[in-house]
């Protein structure tokens, strides 16, 4: 009874970290929480034993204890491998940093053969971010993300206490973009990025900050 109360638990630890994994672009580490839940889910668990004896007589049972040890074990694996590069250094915890934005451009400019706007936001003009987005992509509820720069539609870097933090396919860089509200006095946009200096190899990120563009600012980014 309680291996399978640790069972099920664990398939919830393995639902949470797919996701969260798969939202944070790292996809190893969400395929392996996924296969976990084939050893901790029973009724999973029993298909692929029943596959297993289809495809040969003697094929061995995958009992409750064996999967709660192996589902642990990939749980854990993931973990590994989901944790921070130790060769790249994250900058600094920006949890404390009052963001803003800072500027919305307002002339004409193209990312992807497609109409765009910029959007600049941080601490001051020494230390900000920057975000182009095409123009397709503004209206209330808009979700926009990039996975090691795969997302031509979607651009970030940010400079900061003087490095120079960019999106790369050869790093686990991500960048998340979302319009959470936009009427004609304000628009709140609530970000995540996820960024590397190359040079220093260090990385920089923040997560889900949340910033309010004001009625000139928002008119600005409504503009065709």
């Amino acid at each position: 009874m309680k291996l399978k109360v640790l069972s099920w638990l664990l398939s919830l630890l393995a639902i949470w970290c797919a996701g969260y994994y798969f939202d944070n672009g790292e996809f190893i580490a969400g395929m392996i929480c996924v296969f976990s839940l084939g050893l901790l889910i029973p009724p999973l668990r029993e298909k692929l034993n029943k596959q297993n004896e289809e495809k040969e007589k003697t094929a061995n049972v995958i009992t409750l204890k064996q999967g709660v040890i192996g589902g642990f074990v990939f749980i854990f694996v993931a973990f590994v491998i989901g944790a921070p590069s130790s060769d790249a250094e994250e900058q600094k915890d920006n949890s404390e940093v009052q963001f803003l934005i800072l500027s919305v451009s307002d002339y004409e400019f193209t990312l992807n053969n497609k109409k765009a706007v910029t959007i600049s936001f941080g601490e001051n003009q020494e230390n900000y971010c920057e975000i182009t987005i095409v123009k397709k992509s503004i209206y209330a509820g808009s979700k926009v993300k990039s996975i090691k720069n795969d997302n031509k539609d979607l651009s970030a870097s940010c400079q900061w206490n003087e490095s120079y933090y960019v999106q790369s396919s050869k790093h686990n860089t991500f960048v998340g973009f979302k319009i959470e509200s936009i009427n004609e006095n304000e628009t709140q946009i609530i970000t995540t990025v996820n960024l590397i200096d190359t040079k220093k190899d260090m990385y920089f990120n923040i997560h889900n900050i949340s910033v309010v563009l004001n009625k000139n600012q928002t008119e600005t980014l409504l503009l065709k």
